[in-house]
């Protein structure tokens, strides 16, 4: 049977080897079957981090996350159309629609290069160079008088230069378009769409485009790509393809995948995971709801109290896992010292408990509302010995007093090996 198996490791504690393990780890002793990530580049780690190049529509979704977590000191309209779009690709057989994004994912490789993302090597920009965009630029730079002096590029593949430039003359231009067309009581659309009526700059691309010059339509200054400099540390040039993916698919494969969330910006703690979480959650209840068999998968949270909020909606991604998980084949195992701290949505659908020693009142109370525990209340404080549990599964009837072996790496590489062995002999 394959079981995929996800830790979200908060204290580096099961994906690196440490004095507690005799030395060895989880990573360890399973080998070629984990997988290892970390937002950081670090030997022997996958990177966590997201390339915000690659993936315009994660890149954009976690910044909005992190910005509505802690906003920094910037604000403005512009800045809200752009924390309301999506950057996910449209159908292509929606022409227009398709060509909207390719625009506005263009300008978002823009404003990263801008705000100081570094740029995977060698990275080119597809821009727009539409004969009916050329046309107008080019026929509205002769009509002036002056004449306008205007380059237009020659390719659609330029360098993140090349296309900041030729943003910057598009938005020009459409401004100047639109004061022309005011004084001569025109309909006031700037570069106008091949649709006739339409602009060919939307709300959307306004935004994105004042964004880059930080500058709103009216000239007036504001911070622009500078509320989005905050968070490149979640960003990396060398990843290539979508994280999520990737960890779903070592997952459905029965690999262990293990997020060491120690290293890197605190928020990834909440944002990263909960995402990754959402991801495992939503990909085997689709599963499910195909009439199909979703995969084995079980998700391991360490210091739960820190992952998991007390105040969550019962919506929100880790109440729903605990409620819902196990019809999508997803085992929920959380870990903590302070069982007050989780929400009482998931003590309640909790079926398996491993209880340990506890020497806060306040954690025992909350503990002793649950089956039989409070028989067991002054034991708890009491008890000491490192490895004894109350232990209460689904199956038994009873909470039993259990000594729990500790881990021990040899023993375990040696099963390991005989298992392999067994399972490559050929059948008879």
């Amino acid at each position: 049977m394959k079981v995929g198996q996800i830790i979200f490791d908060l204290n580096g504690e099961y994906a690196n080897a440490n004095h507690q393990d005799d030395g060895s780890s989880i990573a360890d002793v399973f080998g070629e079957d984990c997988c290892r990530y970390r937002a950081a580049d670090t030997a022997g780690f996958e990177d966590l981090r997201l390339n915000f190049y690659q993936e315009p529509a994660q890149g954009l979704a976690l910044i909005v996350d992190l910005f509505r977590k802690d906003p920094p000191p910037y604000s403005g309209q512009d800045l809200d159309t752009f924390l309301g779009t999506s950057l996910e690709e449209p159908d292509a057989t929606s022409r227009g629609d398709h060509n909207r994004w390719k625009v506005l994912t263009a300008v978002w490789q823009c404003l990263l290069h801008k705000a100081g993302y570094k740029a995977p090597a060698g990275h080119i920009v597809n821009i727009p160079l539409s004969d009916n965009l050329v046309k107008q630029l080019r026929n509205f730079a002769d009509t002036q008088n002056p004449k306008i002096a205007i380059t237009i590029p020659t390719s659609e593949k330029v360098s993140l230069e090349d296309a900041c430039q030729w943003f910057e003359t598009i938005r020009k231009f459409n401004l100047l378009l639109k004061a022309s067309q005011k004084s001569n009581s025109q309909p006031i659309l700037g570069i106008q769409s091949s649709t006739k009526g339409n602009p060919w700059v939307d709300a959307n691309l306004e935004a994105y485009l004042n964004m880059l010059m930080r500058e709103n339509s009216r000239e007036q200054p504001f911070g622009g790509w500078r509320a989005i400099t905050g968070y490149r540390g979640y960003h990396s040039a060398k990843r290539s393809g979508d994280v999520v993916k990737e960890v779903l698919g070592h997952l459905h494969a029965g690999k262990i995948v293990i997020l060491d969330l120690s290293v890197g910006p605190d928020t990834v703690r909440t944002v990263l995971a909960k995402k990754i979480a959402q991801a495992i959650f939503n990909a085997s209840l689709k599963t499910m709801n195909e009439g199909k068999v979703p995969e084995n998968i079980v998700v391991y949270v360490e210091e739960a109290h820190n992952l998991i909020g007390k105040k969550d909606e019962l919506t929100d991604t880790w109440p729903r896992l605990a409620k819902e998980g196990a019809k999508a084949k997803i085992a929920f195992v959380y870990a903590t010292q302070e069982p007050s701290s989780i929400h009482p949505n998931i003590l309640s659908n909790t079926e398996n408990w491993f209880v340990t020693h506890l020497n806060n009142d306040d954690e025992l109370r909350a503990l002793s509302k649950y089956y039989d525990f409070a028989d067991f209340q002054a034991s708890l404080k009491s008890a000491q010995d490192v490895g004894f549990a109350r232990i209460k599964t689904l199956s038994s009837p009873f909470v039993l007093p259990t000594q729990i072996k500790r881990f021990t790496p040899d023993e375990l590489k040696a099963q390991l090996a005989q298992l392999r062995e067994v399972s490559d002999a050929p059948m008879k």
